[in-house]
């Protein structure tokens, strides 16, 4: 089993971050949760602006298990599609088009954003933590299911990174002015995925109470 790295700390704040492992936090919880499907082969439609696909990537080679990709063609093709050769993962293009459809074409996918109440379980043990106040990104809105069921006292600060993102009951809510695919304005000093994890500092730095936690699920690029 994968260990998370330790968590980092300043004068303000704590980071329970993935920065440290090759597919961040989500590889984390995909080794605790992928196990329990017996299955040794996965499928997963993703985005080339999100980490899943990677996560699962690192995930099952971790575990032995072999993985496919599917992502829409587009202009922008991170360095970390490079490495999925490596980690026994198809990669499958597919023609522009929602990753929603793609999902659909597929015959047993994982779900979208791996929104699953195992991998919900498995991500909330990966990032339980006592604490106050806790800053998440939203995207598919799993990881904030995650740690709503992880501290369920604390206050839950979500920040929406994407257009079409669920609303949480009890969460106070933030919309990132940036597009899903445009990098955070206003980056944070510490590693952060620029198309989530980065644009909670823009709000984090102006709204946030003394020793919150911010979830880092990803990593600078």
């Amino acid at each position: 089993m994968l260990k998370l790295s330790a968590t980092g700390k300043t004068d303000r704040y704590s980071l329970i971050s993935g920065h440290e492992i090759k597919g961040g936090l989500k590889q984390a919880a995909l080794e605790r949760w992928l196990p329990t499907l017996n299955q040794n082969h996965f499928e997963y439609a993703g985005s080339v602006y999100g980490l899943g696909g990677l996560a699962l990537a690192h995930a099952c080679n971790t575990l032995g298990f072999t993985s496919t990709l599917h992502i829409a063609e587009g202009k922008y093709k991170p360095k970390w599609l490079e490495t999925l050769p490596a980690l026994n993962c198809k990669l499958v293009w597919h023609a522009a088009k929602p990753v929603e459809d793609i999902h659909k074409q597929l015959s047993k996918p994982l779900p979208l954003g791996f929104d699953d109440a195992g991998f919900i379980n498995a991500m909330a043990e990966t990032i339980k933590q006592d604490a106050e106040e806790i800053w998440f990104p939203i995207v598919s809105g799993t990881i904030a299911k995650a740690v709503i069921k992880a501290s369920p006292r604390a206050q839950l600060h979500g920040v929406k990174v994407a257009k079409f993102t669920p609303d949480f009951e009890g969460v106070t809510l933030y919309q990132a002015p940036e597009k899903y695919h445009q990098v955070a304005l206003t980056p944070p000093p510490y590693p952060a995925y620029p198309f989530s994890d980065a644009k909670i500092w823009q709000f984090f730095q102006q709204n946030a109470g003394e020793n919150a936690v911010i979830i880092n699920t990803g990593f600078a690029l």
